[in-house]
C-alpha cells in the first residue's frame, strides 16, 4: 500500500507539472550550426562562462563584429533543428546579456519571419530594456521580457506567434549587434513582465534541473519494483 501510493504521488506530481503550461522546448545558444558572414568573416563565437549569474550550460554565443548595417550575408547565422512537440503557435524567447557600459550599441539581434531554411530576418533592438549585466528571457514575439518590464523595438513589427508544425523545424537568428546568447525557446505561452516564475520554467526547458531528472528515476524504479510483486 505505501508502495502504491508513493507511485501514485510520483505520478501525479509530474502530471501536475505537465499541466501547469504548454508545450515547451528550448536550446542552447551554442547547439547551433554556425554559418559565417560572407566576405565579412563575421561567425558566432562559443565563450565558456562559468561566473555567477553564468549562461545555461556555462556557455553562450556572441557575433565577432558589432554591425548594423543588415541583415545581408555578412551577419553571420545560427541554425537549429528544432523539435516541435505538437503543431500549434509559438512564442519566441531568447536569453540574452547586456553590458551596461554602452548598452545601446550590443543589444539588437536579427530574428526570422518564420521557420525553415530561408526566411526573411527583421530587426529586433533595445534589448538593454530588460536588464543589464545579468541573462533575462526576451519575449520576441510580444516584444517584453519574462519577470521584467521593459519594451522591445522592432524595425517593422513584433513577429508574433509561429505557426508551426509537429516534428524537426528550421530555425535560425542573425547575428547583429553583439549580446551574448544565452539560449533559445519556445512555447505555447505568451509569458510577460508579471511572470517571474516562468524565468525557470524555461531554464529547465534548456537545462532540465536535476531534480526534475530525480523524479523521473523515482518513478522508474517504483514502476519496476511494483512490477516485480506481481
Amino acid at each position: 500500500m505505501i508502495l502504491r501510493a508513493i507511485f501514485t504521488c510520483v505520478l501525479s506530481l509530474a502530471v501536475c507539472v505537465g499541466a501547469t503550461q504548454g508545450a515547451i522546448v528550448g536550446l542552447e545558444a551554442e547547439s547551433g550550426t554556425i554559418t559565417d558572414g560572407s566576405p565579412s568573416g563575421a561567425t558566432f563565437n562559443t565563450i565558456v562562462d562559468t561566473g555567477d549569474p553564468g549562461p545555461l550550460g556555462d556557455k553562450y554565443i556572441i557575433n565577432s563584429q558589432n554591425s548594423t548595417t543588415g541583415p545581408n550575408a555578412n551577419d553571420p547565422m545560427a541554425s537549429y533543428s528544432v523539435n516541435i512537440p505538437s503543431a500549434g503557435t509559438y512564442y519566441l524567447y531568447v536569453k540574452v546579456w547586456v553590458p551596461s557600459t554602452g548598452s545601446a550599441s550590443h543589444d539588437s539581434i536579427y530574428y526570422p519571419s518564420e521557420f525553415g531554411a530561408s526566411p526573411t530576418f527583421s530587426k529586433a533592438n533595445n534589448l538593454q530594456n530588460g536588464e543589464t549585466d545579468t541573462y533575462v528571457w526576451a519575449n520576441i514575439s510580444s516584444g517584453g521580457f519574462v519577470g521584467y518590464d521593459g519594451n522591445i523595438e522592432y524595425a517593422i513589427s513584433a513577429p508574433g506567434a509561429y505557426t508551426v508544425g509537429a516534428g524537426l523545424q528550421t530555425f535560425s537568428i542573425l547575428g547583429r549587434e553583439d549580446p551574448r546568447i544565452d539560449a533559445i525557446a519556445f512555447s505555447t505561452d505568451n509569458w510577460g513582465e508579471n511572470d517571474t516564475d516562468k524565468i525557470a520554467v524555461l531554464d529547465a526547458a534548456v537545462v532540465p534541473e536535476p531534480a526534475s531528472f530525480g523524479l523521473l528515476g523515482l518513478g522508474g524504479l517504483l514502476l519496476i519494483a511494483r512490477r516485480r510483486r506481481r
